[in-house]
Parts: C-alpha cells; sequence; structure tokens
C-alpha cells in the first residue's frame, strides 16, 4: 500500500485493514463511495487511501448502486435505479433490501440540512427519502435547465449538489430543501488552468472541505464559492457516487 501527504496528488492505493464489525458500525473518519460498477468503498480523505468492500447483494439481488447516504445513526443505505438497500458495513453481501422509492434516476442523494436525507432526479426535480421505507415526497424542481448529474452534500448548514445544464456541462449548485430550487454557483473549472471539470459524480464535506469525486478517477478539493476545483488524488477508480459518514 502506498499512503501519500495531503497536498500531493496521488494514486490511491487500496488500504486493507479489517472491516467494521456491524451493519450501522462504519469509523467516523471514514466515508463511503461507489464505482461505476456499484463496488463500495471506503474513503479516508485525511489520508488519501480507499480500500474496496465489494458488491452490496441482498438475498437475491445484485443492485449496481448509483449512490449512497449515511443517516445520522450510523447506517449506510445505498440506492439504486429503482431500490433502496440497507447495506451491511461487515458484509455487503448481507445487506438488506428495503424497498422501491419509484424515482426516475436519483443520481444524487445526500442528507439535507433538516436531517432528513434526500433524492435529486436526473429530470430535475427534489424530494425528500426515507431510506428506512423507501418513501418519497416530492418537493419541488431544481429550475434554471439543471438535471441532477451527481450527487448531493452538505456543508455546514449550505446543501450542495453537482448538476449539468442543457449543455452537459457541469455545475456546483445550492439546493433550498424546502423549495427545491437551485441557485446557481459556478461551472467546475481546473484552479490552475481553468479548464471545464465534468463528470463530478460524487460531493463529500469532511472536516469542513467539499471534495468532489470524478468518473476519471480524480479526488478534488473544491473551492465551494467558486467551484474551482484542485486535483489532490488520482485514484484510477472511475466513482459514481459518495457520502460522507459522521456517526453520532
Amino acid at each position: 500500500m502506498r499512503r501519500t501527504a495531503w497536498s500531493t496528488v496521488a494514486v490511491l492505493a487500496l488500504a486493507w485493514v479489517a472491516a467494521p464489525a456491524s451493519t450501522s458500525g462504519g469509523e467516523p473518519h471514514l466515508d463511503y463511495a461507489v464505482d461505476v460498477d456499484g463496488a463500495l468503498y471506503e474513503i479516508d480523505l485525511a489520508a488519501l487511501t480507499t480500500r474496496r468492500l465489494g458488491h452490496v447483494r441482498a438475498g437475491d439481488r445484485a443492485p449496481v448502486l448509483g449512490d449512497l447516504v449515511a443517516t445520522p445513526d450510523g447506517y449506510l443505505f445505498g440506492i439504486s435505479t429503482t431500490s433502496v438497500f440497507r447495506i451491511n458495513l461487515s458484509d455487503p453481501a448481507d445487506s438488506i433490501y428495503v424497498g422501491e422509492h419509484g424515482l426516475v434516476n436519483p443520481y444524487g442523494v445526500g442528507l439535507g440540512p433538516d436531517g432528513q436525507a434526500y433524492a435529486a432526479t436526473r429530470d430535475g426535480r427534489l424530494f425528500v427519502l426515507d431510506p428506512t421505507t423507501a418513501r418519497t415526497r416530492e418537493v419541488g424542481a431544481l429550475g434554471g435547465g439543471f438535471v441532477t448529474s451527481g450527487d448531493l452534500a452538505l456543508a455546514g448548514d449550505v446543501f450542495y449538489a453537482s448538476v449539468k445544464d442543457a449543455a452537459r456541462v457541469e455545475h456546483l449548485v445550492v439546493v433550498d430543501p424546502r423549495t427545491g430550487a437551485a441557485r446557481h454557483v459556478a461551472p467546475f473549472r481546473d484552479a490552475a488552468t481553468g479548464a471545464a471539470v465534468s463528470d463530478v459524480y460524487g460531493l463529500v464535506c469532511r472536516d469542513g472541505t467539499l471534495f468532489g469525486l470524478t468518473a476519471a478517477g480524480e479526488i478534488l478539493r473544491v473551492d465551494p464559492t467558486t467551484a474551482r476545483c484542485t486535483v489532490v488524488a488520482r485514484t484510477g477508480i472511475s466513482w459514481w457516487g459518495a457520502t460522507e459518514y459522521l456517526r453520532l
């Protein structure tokens, strides 16, 4: 395993350590992500290491997860295009099927400032999602021509989302969980070159810093006021979704 200092752009190696001992027993300094094939990973954003946990299974169901959300009581849930699963962190292959959510491709899922889980869909709508039952309630449209492409993440009391416009350009927006309306921040840009950054499919806030995970395998440090991005790691993993894990 190779580890790197925080300021160094690195290729992450897998950190082989013991798995958590129970379904709700994730370590509070770790976050979680899924790749393009739906495999689950632990991510340590301080040490810049990852550990592949494997694919989620629930009985005879083998979902390809598109995103994750962790509840304050320490449970991690995975969301596929059709269903919600409660993930067993000790053994993802022994997870629990919760039910069908009935949403149109909920690409972005995250915990909001009111403690509720939210899902933003490919057709540009925001929903409250109860991951313990898979029931949903529509809040409203993002507006502005934006559709969800990436993720939702809470930084302080600000609810961020990565979205695309009609030209498929990736943007950072702030979402109002009361109405669903999105307020534009800026398109994602490389802080050094100004080049557009695309496919920011995971967002995580850890220790006051907003991170983005891309389909190209990059982990980015994102300025939440400008959407300027600094690459802090190149993982070689095509990321599809992520969530912060803040166990009480």
